[in-house]
């Protein structure tokens, strides 16, 4: 439920156009035989361009994308990274988007086909449809409305076992944090389409607050982003 394969949005992020980094060319003819090459990186799913990749001994790959661990990060991470840190960048809200990272860069950047599409807002869909690009953000002219959106989205996407109260002025409809099972279902998703798309509306609407109600109301929901991160195994 919530996965629509028949949405027309292009839920794929674009590709690079340079190929360079992940292609293998061969050596012309009548060339001088090269000198041993040093082992390639070890791909670790097979989705072609963009794929995470392990580098065996070489933290600096392909522009300092990879880190020490090896695993080098694709596009469209490097993109969402960056849109996640462009503006103010509360302690809460930097230990909320290194946990996304440590995330994907355990599942090599690899994730669903599509996302959870039911209740999401508008906002998300229109930056799918500019492939995620960091510069791409909407005018929220309604803070609140925007918050109570957000929250509606997350409490659907959430599995049936985390407990619900009912809707209320200003309020949302609390999820316990206790473990009632084991299944997370889209809560759990990584890769371009999965818990990124939740980060990046928290992120738009962290830029939209005005008030010290309209902070509190997110930080909350923040809390809540951290809790299932933290829990998910």
């Amino acid at each position: 439920m919530g996965l629509d394969a028949s949405d027309e949005e292009p839920d794929e992020p674009a590709l690079d156009s340079d190929s360079s980094e992940d292609e293998q060319h061969g050596t012309p003819p009548g060339s001088p035989t090269p000198r041993p090459a040093r082992p390639q990186p070890r791909r670790l799913n097979g989705r072609g361009r963009g794929a995470a990749t392990v580098n065996s001994g070489n933290a600096s790959v392909n522009g300092g994308n990879a880190d020490a661990s090896g695993v080098q990060a694709p596009g469209w991470a490097i993109d969402a990274k960056k849109a996640l840190e462009t503006g103010r960048m509360d302690e809460i809200w930097q230990r909320l988007v290194g946990l996304w990272w440590e995330k994907e860069k355990a599942r090599g950047f690899a994730g669903p086909t599509r996302g959870y599409t039911e209740g999401r807002p508008i906002q998300v869909s229109e930056w799918v449809r500019y492939a995620r690009k960091a510069p791409v953000k909407p005018a929220i002219e309604d803070v609140e409305a925007f918050g109570q959106k957000w929250w509606e989205w997350w409490v659907l996407m959430n599995p049936n076992w985390r407990e619900r109260s009912s809707f209320a002025p200003r309020t949302h409809p609390r999820l316990e944090q206790t473990m009632g099972g084991e299944e997370w279902g889209a809560v759990d998703y990584s890769g371009p389409n999965g818990i990124l798309n939740v980060l990046i509306c928290l992120r738009w609407w962290r830029d939209a607050i005005g008030s010290n109600d309209d902070e509190e109301y997110w930080m909350e929901a923040v809390e809540d982003v951290i809790w299932a991160l933290e829990t998910i195994k």
